[in-house]
């Protein structure tokens, strides 16, 4: 059995989305733009049959209603939604009793008469005039303070220090594979953390002749399941670079087509960075061994 909520934000789903459309709401993307956006790494919105299609397109109508966004296909959608009674339908198979449904059906109603006309005072829209700038080319090798459990610094701290849980213990490093930027705005990069770990920034020379590192949650290790290369692709402002620290001890000369033939999915055109590489970077609980695999399967030192 699912889960549901009587409230418009009281489940995962709608949470999420709405904390998605706050921030595609900085892309200069219409209607279309955003919904396909957020189709991509919400593709219930695609398919009726979803229990989550009906909390979706509510959380996105109601959220680009509070911005003032122009969007009649959207609220044509949610509005249906609403008429044929779709939510309702799916709360009640998902086991919402008669009377938590009866308070769905006043929410319902509200949020009709709500978007049938324009938000009395919406949100200001912050578009992103520029593209983010990039910090770190292909083929960098890029060092960053970590805790004893090899976190990084949490970025979403105005210091690190404000941080309780923030203790130096050290330095971590990664390697660039590639970048991009996300919807023409937002600067993600493809990397490899390395199993490095001391006291001090490490020197090119170590960077080049590291394993990329692997790792497993405790729940994997548990099951038995072999440990992941970690190799990821995230999302990371020039701000969060400096609150994290990252310093860039030197450049390899990356192996674009090595790069490419593992890694291809960083290059399609459908590729869906994550939200932020500070959280990929610091891991997981679990376990953290090298792998099997150098560095220099992807970058090397230039030649002399």
């Amino acid at each position: 059995m699912g889960t549901w909520s009587v409230t418009l934000y009281g489940n995962d789903a709608a949470a999420d989305v709405r904390g998605d459309i706050k921030d595609l709401l900085r892309a200069p993307l219409d209607e279309a733009g955003i919904v396909a956006a957020l189709t991509e790494t919400h593709p219930g919105l695609d398919d009726k049959t979803d229990e989550e299609y009906c909390d979706l397109w509510l959380a996105v109508a109601d959220q680009l209603h509070a911005y003032g966004v122009a969007a009649p296909a959207v609220f044509a959608t949610a509005t249906t939604i609403i008429d044929t009674g779709l939510d309702l339908d799916m709360k009640r198979s998902l086991g919402m009793d008669d009377r938590s449904l009866a308070r769905r059906a006043t929410l319902l109603d509200e949020l009709r008469a709500k978007w049938a006309r324009p938000h009395p005072k919406p949100s200001k829209r912050r578009i992103q005039s520029k593209p983010d700038a990039f910090v770190f080319e292909a083929g960098d090798c890029v060092a960053y303070p970590v805790s004893k459990v090899g976190a990084t610094i949490n970025p979403y701290f105005a210091k690190a220090e404000a941080d309780p849980q923030w203790a130096q213990d050290g330095f971590g490093a990664m390697a660039i594979l590639t970048r991009g930027h996300r919807h023409g705005v937002f600067a993600w990069y493809a990397v490899a953390r390395l199993s490095l770990r001391g006291a001090s920034p490490p020197p090119l020379a170590d960077c080049a002749a590291a394993m990329i590192e692997a790792e497993s949650s405790l729940v994997e290790d548990r099951m038995g399941e072999k440990p992941r290369l970690a190799v990821f692709a995230s999302r990371l402002s020039p701000l969060f670079a400096k609150k994290m620290r990252c310093a860039v001890v030197g450049r390899l000369d990356p192996d674009v087509a090595a790069i490419r033939g593992d890694f291809g999915v960083f290059f399609s055109p459908s590729f869906v960075p994550g939200v932020c590489l500070a959280s990929e970077l610091s891991g997981c609980i679990g376990t953290r061994s090298p792998s099997s695999v150098p560095l220099a399967r992807y970058a090397t030192l230039p030649d002399a």
